[in-house]
């Protein structure tokens, strides 16, 4: 009866403590809707990529951006442990180099953590 009364008390005192998300991790999730909904698209070097916002042309950076660097910075945090990401630049702007289609915009990225 000692036994199972210490047992519980340690299970308990884990659960309290956070160790299932840390064993078996938990989802990123934005703290609220993002804009516009995105991919992700891998390079051949694993740490190279690129996310694509759909139906976002048309729209400035600045309102597409958060929905761009979120696909990105979350790749980047499960793949590699850290937010870094060295995003591709336009030289002429020095703003990040945006890629379109008509209807959906593109920027790409690497990630740098590690």
């Amino acid at each position: 009866m000692l036994r199972m009364a210490v047992f519980l008390v340690l299970i308990a005192s884990l659960a309290g403590c956070g160790i299932r998300s840390r064993v078996l991790g938990t989802r990123a999730e934005a703290e609220r809707a993002l804009p516009f909904s995105t991919s992700l698209s891998r390079g051949e070097d694993q740490r190279d990529f690129s996310v694509t916002a759909y139906r976002a042309a048309g729209n400035e950076l600045a309102a597409v951006r958060e929905s761009l660097r979120y696909g990105g910075v979350s790749y980047c945090i499960k793949r590699y442990g850290g937010p870094d990401v060295d995003w591709a630049n336009d030289p002429a702007t020095g703003d990040w180099d945006v890629r379109s289609d008509g209807r959906n915009l593109t920027v790409a990225g690497r990630c740098t953590f590690r």
